[in-house]
């Protein structure tokens, strides 16, 4: 039998990093600054002075959540999943994957999600909108979930 040095080691692939998609960043970043902007333009009298105060309002929030949003991503690699959060991580093997749940975040945006045996769901579709035909789909078709 050949030893190991014998045979050259295979090659892994590399883990792929995704970051939250710009729709998606700027869909959650911005919807609830906007309409904060709306209501204190309809709210200041005179009309100019408080649609100047709702675009600032909404302008200076959306940007601070906007920068914070587009720190998340997504690593993915042979051995599970990494979700980077705010200032939390979420990692997973691919053995702790046991399904996949597809639901309306917020009520407006379709997310798909895979389901985790103890640490809740990693939304696939935020991060990558091509999942199945990616590394992702790949590795669930080889363990019999896709």
């Amino acid at each position: 039998m050949p030893t190991p040095e014998q045979h050259p080691a295979v090659p892994t692939p590399e883990p792929t990093t995704c970051p939250l998609r710009w729709p998606v960043a700027l869909t959650r970043s911005f919807l609830a600054p906007g309409l904060g902007g709306v209501v204190v333009a309809v709210l200041v009298d005179p009309w100019p002075v408080g649609l100047l105060l709702g675009l600032a309002l909404a302008a200076s929030f959306g940007s601070l959540a906007l920068a914070r949003a587009r720190r998340r991503s997504l690593t993915v690699s042979t051995d599970g999943l990494l979700l980077q959060r705010h200032d939390d991580a979420l990692e997973a093997g691919w053995e702790e994957v046991t399904g996949i749940r597809r639901r309306r975040l917020g009520g407006l945006l379709p997310v798909e999600e895979l389901t985790l045996r103890d640490s809740g769901t990693v939304p696939v579709s935020l991060y990558d909108k091509a999942w199945r035909d990616g590394p992702i789909g790949a590795q669930l078709r080889a363990g019999g979930i896709l």
